[in-house]
């Protein structure tokens, strides 16, 4: 199973717990005489929030290289154990300490964000690779499989991370 990361950061033990909420918007038309009726009109974003552990003696450098990406803000790809990336920001982040050596618990939300920037592709169908970004989360942007980037450029040797200014074949 893969590990958790969000921009640059990977989490060397998956948290203990990851919860997904999809949360659909409906809208309800009156219709005298009848009722209502309710219209799906999209999904909200997801909210993605979870615990975990670090530990070991090193347990809060962990921490506080993970809040050093709280910090930073902004938003990025976050990659969760089976699914597709999501472009998300991160929320909050929860220290938990309990007066246990080498053990720091934590807690964290991450908020999907719906819109992406606009992403013009080069004339030849090409993608340049920003920071953070992966093969998965590239075909979620241009709604294609990972198998048919892959087919399309052979030039990529590792498929599981892409340096800043690879060039990736979409088209």
């Amino acid at each position: 199973m893969a590990n958790m990361s969000f921009k640059e950061y990977v989490w060397h033990h998956n948290p203990g717990s990851i919860q997904v909420h999809w949360e659909n918007r409906f809208a309800e038309h009156i219709l005298p005489y009848i009722g209502s009726m309710l219209e799906r009109v999209g999904r909200k974003y997801r909210v993605i929030t979870g615990e975990g552990d670090f530990y070991g003696p090193d347990c809060y450098e962990q921490f506080s290289r993970l809040s050093k990406v709280f910090e930073e803000g902004g938003s990025g790809y976050l990659n969760l154990p089976g699914m597709m990336p999501i472009r998300a920001v991160f929320r909050s982040l929860e220290m938990r300490c309990e007066p246990v050596e080498n053990l720091v618990r934590y807690q964290f939300v991450f908020w999907e964000e719906m819109i992406e920037s606009v992403r013009t592709l080069e004339e030849n169908g090409v993608h340049v690779a920003q920071q953070g970004e992966t093969l998965w989360s590239i075909a979620a942007l241009y709604r294609c499989t990972v198998d048919g980037l892959i087919a399309m450029n052979p030039q990529i040797r590792n498929v599981l991370t892409l340096t800043p200014g690879e060039r990736v074949r979409v088209r």
